[in-house]
């Protein structure tokens, strides 16, 4: 069967706080799992680097290590990317 499109499908998985209080520090983590119904890895290389970034005024945020997930053509990531969360009195709404 030839795949006509140079993709792959991913779900985001992310974990964070629910509920959260300003100056204390939280951790979120972000992966992507590859939806493995009609998986059919499209690229040269055995590994496909997704840089992650944070963009709120809710919270002050950091990466904690290399904000990459790394997809493998096996399937699946080498693990999340993680960042450390401290909320904020300021909110925008």
């Amino acid at each position: 069967m030839e795949h006509a499109e140079n993709h792959i499908t991913v779900k985001p998985i992310i974990s964070y706080p629910k509920e959260a209080e300003p100056g204390k520090t939280y951790l979120m983590t972000v992966n992507l799992q590859i939806d493995e119904k009609e998986f059919h890895w499209p690229y040269d290389e055995e590994e496909y680097a997704i840089y992650c970034m944070v963009e709120t005024d809710l919270f002050s945020h950091e990466a904690i290590g290399e904000p990459v997930i790394v997809l493998n053509r096996f399937g699946g990531s080498y693990g999340a990317a993680s960042f450390k969360l401290i909320p904020t009195l300021n909110r925008t709404e």
